[in-house]
């Protein structure tokens, strides 16, 4: 084709310069030499074209015979893994079988030997049972354990600091009655120490000069020793049992005491609280106050329920407009319960817990403005 346009354009390129040169004759010469060139190019056109397409017909040829020999080769190829895929299939299904037979083998053997030994096992798992029970029967024990172990060492500790305040307010008492005698045992019904301390130091503080007391015993003794400190003052005890009364006189006497505090032996009567009966001290026995300071330690929880009850309704009207109540033994329920009672029958009073080894509830009036 590039020839053919080449040729054409040289032609057309003569036939302008003939016209120019020689005119129409010119112009007849150059179109038949034209022809006869365009023949040749055609000729030698069809020539080269045909040679050409004899190529394109041998690569065909051999194409073809190579696509045969490939499929050819394909086939038996393909024939070829069939053959071994036959052969890897017969072999993997024997194998399976036999691997499958073992398998069932080792089963057997073993369904067997779990029938055999199953109530072994039975046993085995009963008594894992067991001891898992037991173990956590020890935990919950040894958690316990734990636990009132802490309970007895706060105890302990609380035992320890209270040991320690009590023999530190002994001390300190002896330290400032300096007594020529030792006092009675200071333990079961007896006033602890810190409560003899207060005591003496709230008579002494506060200059309280007139003491009644429900009970005698150590108290009776340390107050008079207040008393005598402060040069004026006296007590008087109130005991519901003559030998617990002449106990307490000697025991004054033998300090040399006598004329800084009394016990009057008051036989427990009858008295009527509104409406209602109670056990106490015969009110015919009291002097008439007033008193400045009450000190309630009886009568022994063992003649009723709440029996200390009746102290304050019944001292009420000999009291200092300035008095102060103080209740032993306030850890206990009884005691807890009397306190109670009191201050909801006067709301006046001003309460206090102290911290003392039995307890102790102190309540205080207040002056009229």
């Amino acid at each position: 084709m590039k020839i053919l346009l080449v040729a054409a354009v040289c032609f057309i390129a003569v036939a302008a310069a003939s016209l120019v040169w020689q005119g129409s004759t010119g112009l007849l010469v150059v179109v038949a030499v034209g022809q006869v060139a365009v023949l040749l190019l055609l000729g030698l056109l069809g020539r080269r074209q045909a040679a050409h397409d004899r190529r394109r017909v041998r690569d065909m040829e051999r194409t073809w015979k190579l696509l045969a020999q490939i499929r050819t080769e394909q086939s038996e190829a393909s024939r070829d893994i069939r053959r071994a895929v036959e052969s890897v299939s017969k072999s993997v299904v024997t194998l399976d079988k036999r691997q499958r037979e073992k398998a069932l083998e080792r089963h057997r053997v073993v369904i067997t030997a779990v029938r055999e030994h199953k109530p072994r096992f039975d046993r085995i798992t009963e008594v894992v049972k067991s001891v898992a029970t037991v173990t956590a029967e020890n935990r919950r024990r040894l958690s316990k354990l734990v636990q009132e172990q802490s309970g007895v060492e706060a105890a302990l500790r609380r035992a320890g600091r209270n040991q320690y305040s009590q023999v530190e307010s002994l001390i300190n008492l002896y330290r400032d009655l300096d007594p020529p005698f030792a006092f009675p045992p200071l333990a079961g019904w007896a006033a602890s120490p810190d409560l003899l301390r207060y005591l003496y130091e709230l008579v002494c503080t506060e200059k309280r000069e007139s003491v009644v007391e429900c009970g005698s015993g150590v108290t009776t003794l340390v107050m008079a020793y207040a008393m005598r400190k402060q040069g004026e003052g006296r007590v008087v005890a109130l005991e519901h049992l003559a030998e617990y009364a002449a106990e307490t006189t000697t025991l004054l006497e033998r300090h040399g005491l006598g004329d800084w505090a009394t016990v009057l032996h008051a036989p427990l009567v009858e008295v009527k609280i509104e409406d209602e009966i109670w056990p106490w001290y015969d009110p015919a026995k009291i002097p008439e106050g007033p008193f400045d300071l009450v000190v309630v330690d009886g009568p022994p929880a063992a003649v009723g329920e709440q029996s200390r009850y009746p102290a304050v309704p019944l001292l009420r009207d000999r009291l200092a407009s300035d008095a102060v109540i103080v209740l032993d033994d306030y850890r206990r329920e009884q005691e807890r319960e009397v306190g109670r009672m009191w201050q909801e029958s006067d709301p006046e009073w001003t309460a206090s817990r102290l911290v003392h080894e039995k307890g102790t509830l102190e309540l205080r009036t207040k002056a009229p403005e």
